[in-house]
Parts: C-alpha cells; structure tokens; sequence
C-alpha cells in the first residue's frame, strides 16, 4: 500500500473524473488512511465493465459505487428472500421489492485471491483483516468460512460445491 512514502490507490471508471472529484478522492482516502493528501497516488484506470460509477481500490480494501456492484447487491438481496420462502412465482415482485428496498452506499471490501481450491477449500492471499468464523464472498457468489488464519493466508470450508 504506501511505497516510498506514497500511498497508491487505483481509480477504476467508464467516465473519467473531473479534476474536482479526483481531488475528493484523494481527499477521502487522506482521511480514511490517515496519510497526508499529497502522499496519495492516485492512478484512473478507464474499465467499461464498471459499467458507471466507480471502483476504488486502496490496498486490499476495495470501495464499489458502480453500476455493477449495485446490481450485485440488489440480486444478493433478491437471493435472501427468495432463500427467506418467497416463491419462484413471485420472483419479480422479489427483484422489484428489493430494488426499491436497497440502499446504496459506498461499502469498503477486502479483496483477494485465491491460491488454491479443492476438496472444499479455499486458501486465500490478500486478506489482512479476515477473522475467524467471518463469511467471505467469492466473485462467483460462493460463499466461504474462515477457519484457519496464517500470517500470509486465509483458509476457509466452502459452504457449496468447489466448481465455481
């Protein structure tokens, strides 16, 4: 994360920011890491799969404002309640409620990689902050456990099939 004294984030976006909003950015991560803002790097990274928005990534934190992960969220909260009893039959009313229901914001992540998978688990590099019994999210929508912590990597049990 800082190098040389510099804190490098990477900027990822369909539409580049205007030089006032680079500026808050900068502003934000200043704050948020405590580093002065002329410390701060900033790279823009041109990325149509954002589809709009923004991606942020700081280190291994990741802050995700884009179109994507917005719809993202709303099918991960289509998927509780469908999981909560809401039948196949009704899966539009679900998607049109959580849509309306969903809050965006700006959320923090943690990102990783994946060093290996198999016999359901996964060890994963990258993840700093991860805690024991926490639940990580894979790209795929897999979910995992956290049950083993090492000083360069994370271990989690697989919570469904290995394949995606």
């Amino acid at each position: 994360m800082m190098k040389d004294g510099t804190l490098k984030a990477r900027l990822k976006f369909v539409m580049p920011p205007t030089a006032a909003q680079a500026d808050r950015f900068r502003d934000f991560i200043a704050s948020k890491y405590n580093v002065k803002k002329e410390d701060v790097e900033l790279e823009l990274s041109r990325d149509t799969d954002v589809l709009g928005g923004f991606i942020l990534y700081v280190g291994e934190d990741e802050y995700d404002w884009s179109l994507k992960g917005r719809a993202r969220a709303i099918r991960q909260d289509a998927d509780r309640e469908l999981t909560a009893g809401a039948s196949d039959r009704d899966i539009i009313s679900v998607i049109k409620n959580a849509a309306d229901a969903h809050t965006f914001t700006a959320k923090g992540f943690e990102t990783g990689y994946v060093v290996y998978c198999g016999d359901g688990i996964a060890r994963i590099r990258g993840l700093s902050h991860a805690e024991y019994g926490e639940i990580v999210i894979f790209e795929s929508g897999v979910r995992g456990m956290v049950l083993d912590l090492r000083e360069d990597q994370a271990g989690c049990i697989l919570l469904c099939s290995d394949d995606e």
